[in-house]
């Protein structure tokens, strides 16, 4: 009876041996997943900083670069103007003074010169 008892308590210290091994290689994984857990998540919120510093860099160079094309919309339509209003003046002029037409078509030519130039 003894004899049956004590084999019953060994094979129970056995399993429990084994369970508690077990349970204590469940934890070292459980700690290592978790390290790398912590660190794929910092690397995450690095990551998405990072993204959310690059779309607003994207979105101010946008921006400006629509401002930029409505800038050069409002040149092209002032020059436009001016170019018709001065080819108006040449039509007028043409009919009466042919030598003012010519000067004004030097003085034309000497404005794009001049804001040709760099400055």
């Amino acid at each position: 009876m003894y004899l049956l008892i004590s084999i019953v308590f060994i094979a129970e210290l056995i399993i429990a041996a084994a369970i508690v091994s077990w349970l204590v290689k469940i934890d070292k994984k459980a700690n290592e997943y978790t390290a790398q857990w912590i660190t794929t998540e910092q690397d995450s919120i690095n990551l998405i900083r990072e993204f959310r510093e690059i779309l607003k860099t994207s979105q101010k160079v946008m921006k400006d670069a629509v401002d930029f094309v409505k800038k050069k919309k409002r040149e092209f339509k002032r020059k436009l103007i001016n170019l018709a209003i001065i080819y108006a003046i040449l039509v007028i002029f043409r009919v009466r003074f042919r030598r003012a037409t010519l000067l004004l078509q030097y003085l034309i030519i000497a404005q794009d010169l001049w804001k040709s130039i760099p400055i």
